[in-house]
């Protein structure tokens, strides 16, 4: 039986990859690509590619192919949630991941689907097996979480905006009082 997100279903309800799913990394850290690869060696069916960098993970997305793209949110070249928004727009589904508390607590705020470093293997197993099953529903709400992230930023820079200007007109106040 075929899943449309993709897997089969196998004997007592188990989830069955066949051998033509991939799985994009793209993570700056090495030992992070390495040790991920490692993991999903255990899981038949899965091919994995790492990349270091957005421009050729942005290339490989463009291509299409993959079942889930796990992508570092703090990357050298580009954010990761802009790579993330590309790969949906492939409609490949999408885990975060990070080990910076402040973008842990960024993401968990927007709801986006994503796994704190270090994570347990058991977890990232659990989360791409879940990311994949449901890859409409993953998707959707990385969609959603995207949407509120840039409602976040825009409300930054505005109210950066205002604080820029009262912190100017307070220096022309302070110069106009200097000169009496």
């Amino acid at each position: 039986m075929r899943n449309a997100a993709g897997p089969a279903i196998g004997v007592k309800g188990r989830l069955v990859m066949d051998c033509r799913q991939k799985v994009l990394v793209v993570d700056d850290e090495p030992v992070v690509c390495d040790v991920i690869s490692a993991c999903f060696e255990d899981w038949p069916g899965i091919e994995v590619d790492c990349v270091s960098r957005a421009s050729p993970a942005a290339e490989k997305i463009r291509g299409g192919g993959y079942a889930l793209a796990l992508i570092d949110t703090l990357l050298a070249d580009i954010p990761g949630v802009r790579l993330a928004e590309l790969a949906i727009n492939e409609n490949i589904p999408v885990l975060l991941m990070s080990g910076h508390p402040r973008e842990t607590a960024r993401l968990e705020a927007a709801d986006f689907p994503h796994l704190s470093k270090p994570f347990p293997m058991a977890d990232l197993i659990s989360e791409s097996r879940n990311a994949i099953a449901a890859a409409r529903a993953n998707i959707e709400r990385v969609r959603q979480s995207l949407e509120l992230l840039k409602a976040q930023a825009t409300s930054v820079r505005a109210t950066m905006d205002v604080s820029w200007a009262l912190i100017e007109d307070a220096a022309a106040r302070r110069q106009d009082y200097s000169e009496i």
